[in-house]
């Protein structure tokens, strides 16, 4: 058999190389080394009969042969370790893959591989293209159009875009923060409120949506767990009374998404405890000088707000303004269309006006756990699902559970099944869960916290898993 494909096999070997190994000099020599090696096979070939061609290059040729690419390549590569040039009039041409072996036993010859230089985002890129026997030039065009098109897939997010507020102005967000227009520049030097919006999911809060069209369209499938599922959602109807739900954009926000939105659309009586709501606003600074949370400047607004750490205390007040602006402005609309409709626009507006009522929410939750905690060191009595918050390894303090829980919400992490309770707790209403998964199950309908279904507000919220909540409506 020719020594011919045993070369060729062994430079497939020797050049399936990453895209961080190509640079301009090393492709240059790669299509040299291609060049001679074609050149070769060609000679032999014309100059040898074809019964003869077992015999077309002796062992000592071929030796030399492979010493040779040996070389290029030990030197080619140690150059390639150095700074490169790019030649940026190359045009990208997708990404790189390797030749295939040639199989053995074949005598026939082989196209020379050309090897064409890429750059994509300043990244060298280097790809070893083959033709096939009856490719034409129709063919190669098109390769090279899917290879353009396949090399820059479609973005799944728009760009982040910044906002001064979350606002469409300054003045929109001083307006509503209820201070003028120089205070809130004051504070709000050095901050900046960033989002993402997923393209697939650019709402936040969906239209009204039947239940059982919802569940038919979601779960049309024949198996067992979708006519489970259906089933449950018959059950939803029947034991709640409600006939339609609205989607929730399944992000880390989540859950304070779902529970926000309820207790605003419906106008529940929350924070019953505060004498005057208006105090919400003092609760940083409370932390700090009547329980030592000097960490509190640690808070990452869930990476979503970015903030210099002088104005973080002055940041968390402008949250809890704007949750108690919209606590006390949703009251003040008796209408219940004309409320949800203002409250679609608010959450549906594209920026970042709803990031500063979750991370108000979340702050009233780091509150309500400083208290716990301070009662449960002083032997006094506290919730039940109290000692459970402080038993993880993860939160045994407030300032843990800060940092390794809070933090997270809305940004690597939603809420945990015991923090569905801090927030019905904090907020004072019985957050109701119905699972359709779990019908004719005890834990079908679920209760954070269950010690308050007679005297707090109830607000309903739907999930098919413990990660994403949708909530249903009349």
């Amino acid at each position: 058999m020719s020594n011919i494909g045993g070369e060729r096999q062994l430079f497939g070997r020797m050049f399936r190389v990453n895209e961080c190994d190509a640079d301009p000099e090393f492709a240059a020599k790669v299509a040299r080394i291609q060049e001679d090696l074609a050149t070769t096979s060609r000679s032999s070939s014309l100059s040898q009969e074809p019964e003869q061609n077992e015999a077309m290059v002796s062992f000592e040729e071929s030796e030399d042969v492979t010493e040779k690419i040996d070389h290029e390549i030990s030197e080619t590569q140690e150059s390639a370790a150095g700074t490169s040039t790019l030649d940026d009039s190359v045009e990208p041409d997708g990404p790189c893959y390797s030749r295939p072996k040639k199989s053995k036993g074949s005598s026939q010859p082989t196209e020379p591989i050309p090897a064409t230089i890429n750059t994509k985002n300043s990244h060298d890129m280097l790809k070893i293209s083959q033709s096939g026997e009856k490719s034409n030039n129709n063919n190669n065009k098109n390769d090279s159009e899917l290879s353009d098109q396949e090399e820059t897939p479609p973005s799944s997010e728009e760009p982040v875009e910044s906002f001064k507020g979350g606002y469409s102005s300054q003045e929109a967000l001083a307006e509503d923060s209820g201070v003028s227009l120089q205070e809130f520049d004051d504070s709000h030097d050095g901050v900046e409120y960033n989002t993402t919006i997923d393209r697939q999911s650019s709402k936040s809060v969906s239209g009204r949506i039947d239940l059982l069209e919802y569940s038919e369209r979601e779960w049309n499938g024949k198996t067992l767990t979708a006519e489970h599922m259906k089933l449950g959602y018959v059950k939803i109807i029947e034991k709640t009374g409600y006939k339609a739900m609205r989607r929730i954009r399944g992000d880390n926000y989540c859950g304070l998404r779902a529970t926000c939105f309820q207790i605003l659309s419906q106008n529940l009586n929350v924070l019953r405890d505060w004498d005057r709501i208006e105090d919400i606003e003092q609760i940083p600074q409370k932390l700090i000088d009547n329980h030592g949370c000097n960490w509190l400047v640690q808070w990452s607004f869930a990476n979503r707000l970015q903030v210099l750490p002088k104005k973080k205390i002055d940041t968390m007040v402008q949250c809890l303004k704007c949750f108690n602006n919209q606590l006390k402005y949703c009251k003040s609309i008796e209408d219940d269309d004309s409320r949800i409709q203002h409250l679609l626009k608010y959450f549906n507006s594209g920026n970042s006006d709803e990031i500063l009522l979750f991370e108000a929410i979340k702050l009233l939750m780091l509150y309500s756990a400083v208290l716990i905690h301070d009662c449960m060191k002083a032997e006094k009595e506290i919730p039940d699902y109290g000692m459970l918050l402080f038993a993880r390894d993860t939160s045994e303090t407030p300032e843990q559970l800060m940092k390794q829980h809070l933090n997270t919400v809305g940004d690597t992490g939603g809420l945990e099944q015991i923090e569905m309770m801090l927030l019905g707790y904090t907020l004072k209403v019985t957050i109701r869960v119905v699972r359709p998964s779990q019908a004719e199950q005890e834990d079908f309908m679920s209760y954070y916290p269950d010690n308050h279904k007679e005297d707090w507000d109830t607000c309903d919220l739907i999930a098919e898993d413990d990660r994403h909540y949708n909530i249903i409506v009349d």
